[in-house]
């Protein structure tokens, strides 16, 4: 038996990146996986995901884990479009056990969105990346949980939700949402027999960010008190913490990954 087997687990943002580390961990945990993202294909964009990704489909590359997997574009700052996924998810395997909200990001270049000088567009649109897709993925997964009396939710918030910037303010004030949703979550849903917490990533190898700032990495690694990058499966180790019963009685919690780069 594994640990999750049986289970049904819903990873958002997962065709590349860290989502797709999380995805491919919970299957081999045994669950059951259900995956979203605005383009199932994007795991083709990047070398590091194309390796990873070798059959070139995300779902057929998670069922070669033993285990089922349904996968749909979905747009999640979109609440009608993330609501009939979610209703087909369920349709599907009847239970709804773990939700992994990691979709997200920011828009612009590293040096952009001061915080007096804002875009509002911009930053209406961060928002509805990293929060709002959040909020709305677990408005319309909580029911289900609810009714079952049991589940565990993990969103993704970031070190910079911890730190002030001088640049990327939207990401930041973003991921600072994220975490305080999760928190006041756990107080709501305690009773209920669900657990909600966070994982707070530092800079991230993925193939984008290996990609974007291929010229600055060995500067930025030089940073880190460990000497490296956080890694995709860093982050999923925590979140197999988080989704298994080693947690059971964790919640509102919000945990750095990031090898000792936050000082706070």
């Amino acid at each position: 038996m594994r640990k999750l087997d049986g289970k049904v687990a819903i990873v958002t943002g997962a065709a590349r990146g860290i989502g797709l580390e999380y995805a491919f961990r919970l299957a081999e945990l045994g669950a059951n996986i259900a995956i979203c993202d605005i383009n199932l294909k994007s795991s083709q964009k990047y070398e590091y995901e194309k390796m990873r990704v070798t059959k070139g489909d995300v779902v057929e590359e998670i069922t070669s884990r033993g285990v089922e997997a349904y996968g749909e574009e979905v747009d999640v700052t979109d609440p009608e479009r993330v609501s009939k996924f979610i209703q087909n998810v369920y349709e599907k395997w009847e239970h709804i056990d773990i939700l992994v909200n990691n979709a997200g990001g920011g828009l612009g270049s590293p040096t952009s969105s001061q915080a007096s000088e804002l875009d509002f567009d911009i930053h209406n649109q961060v928002m509805g990346r990293n929060y709002l897709s959040t909020l709305y993925m677990t408005q319309m997964v909580v029911p289900y949980m609810k009714k079952q009396r049991s589940g565990k939710i993990v969103n993704v918030s970031s070190i910079f939700a911890l730190t002030a910037l001088k640049y990327q303010v939207d990401y930041s004030i973003s991921k600072v949402a994220v975490a305080h949703y999760t928190k006041c979550l756990a107080q709501d849903l305690g009773s209920y027999g669900i657990t909600v917490n966070a994982i707070a990533p530092g800079h991230t190898a993925t193939g984008q960010f290996q990609s974007r700032f291929e010229e600055e990495i060995s500067t930025i690694e030089d940073s880190y008190p460990m000497g490296r990058l956080v890694t995709p499966e860093d982050c999923a180790k925590v979140v197999e913490f988080l989704t298994t019963d080693l947690s059971d009685f964790v919640t509102g919690q919000i945990i750095v990954v990031d090898g000792g780069y936050t000082k706070v």
